[in-house]
């Protein structure tokens, strides 16, 4: 095992619980670079896990030659919880009010939003691939929000879209904004 190095390479893999083979999942991106300004994490996709796995990352030591950095095991209780916040999420059913909690919440969405590539996948039918690849493109999450926020004028699906992909992606955010107008 060794330390994570700025400015390498890395990969993450799921293991079965013997370690001998791939768990099947998929890992977005597919290898991440460790950099000081920009996001840097993994989106794991499990469907229906039914039992324990292993999370292992791999740095690339030359080319492509990978190195264990480190592994952790995931029990059942790892991948079943679900956040608190999310049973207590009150859901806003009226357009206008969705409508109108994306327009007053856009700053701080802007600055809050970590998971833009999930959120930007569920709006890629309706912003299409051009707009989705110049959100894609932005340096920092805060660019990508920018950008994202640039192409909602295009009505109301889109806004209530957005909003349910933030209910699914960043419930405990919502539930803090929500929380902060009923306050």
């Amino acid at each position: 095992m060794s330390s994570l190095q700025m400015n390498s390479w890395y990969k993450l893999k799921t293991l079965q619980k013997n370690k001998q083979a791939s768990f099947d999942s998929e890992i977005t991106p597919e290898c991440l670079k460790l950099r000081g300004s920009a996001a840097n994490f993994y989106e794991v996709y499990i469907k229906n896990p039914q039992e324990d796995f292993y999370l292992q990352l791999m740095m690339e030591k030359s080319n492509k030659i990978w190195e264990k950095v480190w592994e952790a095991p995931i029990r059942e209780n790892d991948f079943s919880v679900v956040p608190k916040c999310v049973s207590s999420l009150q859901r806003i059913s009226s357009s206008s009010h969705v409508v109108h909690f994306v327009d007053k919440h856009m700053n701080e969405l802007i600055q809050r939003v970590a998971l833009v590539s999930p959120i930007s996948d569920d709006l890629k039918l309706l912003i299409g691939d051009e707009k989705y690849s110049v959100i894609r493109q932005g340096a920092t999450t805060q660019d990508q929000m920018r950008m994202l926020y640039s192409f909602l004028t295009g009505g109301q699906e889109l806004k209530e879209t957005f909003y349910k992909s933030l209910q699914k992606n960043e419930p405990c955010l919502v539930e803090e904004l929500q929380r902060s107008v009923r306050s």
